[in-house]
């Protein structure tokens, strides 16, 4: 319904530092989440670096699960006793760092447990039916302005509250002769 009404909000995004300001300056209250599709790739370019690749492919599966599983303290432990087989120490370093950064916005059997989405592809998408389709058809030219009032009342539209959005403004009209 939207974050004004819902019971529960969560922020989803990845690893950056100024995604996590925002979340904490202007969404406190939220729950965050480190997408996990991003977890996942950092994972996998950990795994590239191990020397032995179907050493490393078995790891990747068996990580990805045990972060599904709310073991990623575990997960980071292996990544730091694999740093010794992979080919760029700095590199598998950087993965690591990630990961400890990271690891309180990583509880992903919790929030799936609580029915929380683990993954932004859901609010991409709302975005995509949101936003481009109402602004990007073939021939369509917009003004920022226009943009954000148009967007509102989509927005409120969808949620439900178009009826809030507007008051009646009932008038009685006469025909002329």
């Amino acid at each position: 319904m939207g974050q004004l009404v819902g019971e529960k909000i969560v922020f989803i995004a990845d690893g950056a530092k100024t995604n996590w300001e925002i979340q904490m300056t202007n969404f406190p209250e939220a729950v965050p989440i480190l997408d996990f599709y991003h977890a996942s790739e950092h994972l996998g370019d950990f795994c590239q670096l191990i020397k032995d690749s179907k050493q490393g492919q078995r790891r990747y599966g068996r990580w990805v699960q045990m972060l599904l599983d709310g073991e990623v303290l575990q997960v980071i432990a292996e990544m730091k006793d694999a740093l010794k087989e992979t080919t760029n120490r700095s590199e598998g370093v950087k993965e690591i760092n990630y990961y400890l950064k990271n690891r309180d916005r990583m509880r992903y059997k919790e929030y799936r447990d609580k029915g929380y989405p683990i993954g932004s592809g859901m609010v991409e998408g709302a975005c995509k039916f949101v936003i481009g389709k109402r602004f990007k058809g073939s021939g369509m030219r917009w003004k920022k302005a226009d943009n954000e009032k148009v967007l509102k009342v989509r927005v409120a539209k969808l949620n439900g509250l178009l009826h809030d959005y507007f008051v009646p403004n009932p008038q009685s009209w006469t025909l002329a002769a």
